[in-house]
């Protein structure tokens, strides 16, 4: 329990200094030792926030790294649940 929040500070606060793909592989590892990670939504609805600008090669959507942390946490927990039943 303690790791997981300390990785999630972390993660908040590496999104104020860090490049934007480094805050992406972290929301994808973090997705992965925590499933479900749920914190990771919240953490790419702030950086989206705090950082995104609408794109025309996204069609003028602004909240990418929501979406992408949505989709880790789903595809990381059906991952995890399938390796493990199996």
């Amino acid at each position: 329990m303690q790791g997981r929040i300390i990785f999630s500070i972390a993660v908040v606060v590496l999104g104020f200094f860090m490049p934007w793909w480094v805050v992406f592989l972290l929301l994808a590892l973090g997705s992965y030792m925590y499933a479900p990670w749920f914190e990771a939504i919240g953490i790419g609805l702030f950086y989206d926030l705090v950082f995104s600008i609408p794109r025309e090669y996204f069609h003028n959507f602004q909240f990418v790294y929501t979406v992408s942390a949505i989709v880790f946490v789903w595809l990381m927990y059906v991952i995890k649940k399938r390796f493990i039943n199996v």
